[in-house]
């Protein structure tokens, strides 16, 4: 079944491959842009996805997750979350722990 967001979904992969070859100056506003400036939460924007993530310095971007955007208001449960996989992040990597990707996502 094809759905509404086949091509924003191809999008989103392209501006996330934009990002990685040129950098944040190949992007605008329109694109990309700190969805909480406290923390450091950006989120990449492509029609209605939203994809929230953060620096983790080194040339590493770490994608934390991602939603439909349903109204004018970011999501404040996706910022918590990208803010805590953020500070686990950190607290893990300064402590020497291996970092392992896991898949939550509620499919």
């Amino acid at each position: 079944m094809r759905t509404n967001y086949e091509a924003n979904i191809g999008g989103m992969l392209a501006l996330m491959e934009r990002y990685a070859k040129l950098g944040p100056a190949s992007m605008n506003d329109a694109l990309c842009h700190l969805a909480n400036k406290k923390e450091k939460i950006w989120e990449f924007i492509k029609g209605r996805l939203r994809v929230y993530w953060f620096d983790a310095g080194n040339e590493i971007v770490v994608c934390v997750c991602g939603c439909i955007k349903k109204s004018q208001k970011v999501d404040p449960s996706m910022i918590g979350k990208a803010i805590q996989v953020k500070n686990e992040y950190f607290r893990l990597k300064e402590v020497g722990v291996a970092i392992e990707i896991v898949d939550g996502g509620g499919r």
